[in-house]
């Protein structure tokens, strides 16, 4: 019997890697980014969504288009992943937030204080 890992059913987490690595990794000009840099993708969307709270609340076997338009929510996944790799402790703290879905005992603040950091790396124009 497998059983999956209660960080891994966190949609926004699970999705957001897979968007950050196909990213990072890929050089197909795909969806959702289809090649433009993801953060500033996010940028534009973050100013109509109010808070991450819906998105990091949907599980497994709900998709992330059922709270927010299916490709605003993969861009806002992968940004907010790319900013927990790139700015908040790299691959092993984002394993360990992948495997147990605990933000404060990974980072040591809340989701919401990890939101904010991420709406204010994102680029102004």
């Amino acid at each position: 019997t497998t059983t999956r890992r209660s960080g891994a059913v966190n949609r926004l987490i699970y999705e957001g890697f897979a968007v950050y690595l196909q990213d990072k990794l890929g050089e197909a000009r795909s969806f959702p980014n289809f090649g433009r840099p993801l953060d500033a993708a996010a940028a534009e969307l973050a100013r109509g969504v109010a808070s991450l709270d819906e998105l990091n609340a949907v599980r497994f076997p709900r998709p992330l288009g059922t709270v927010l338009q299916e490709r605003q929510a993969y861009i806002i996944a992968g940004s907010f992943v790319k900013f927990l790799m790139d700015k908040k402790g790299g691959l092993e703290k984002f394993r360990a937030l992948y495997a147990s879905g605990d933000y404060q005992a990974t980072y040591g603040v809340p989701f919401s204080a990890l939101e904010r950091d991420w709406r204010a790396h994102l680029p102004r124009r």
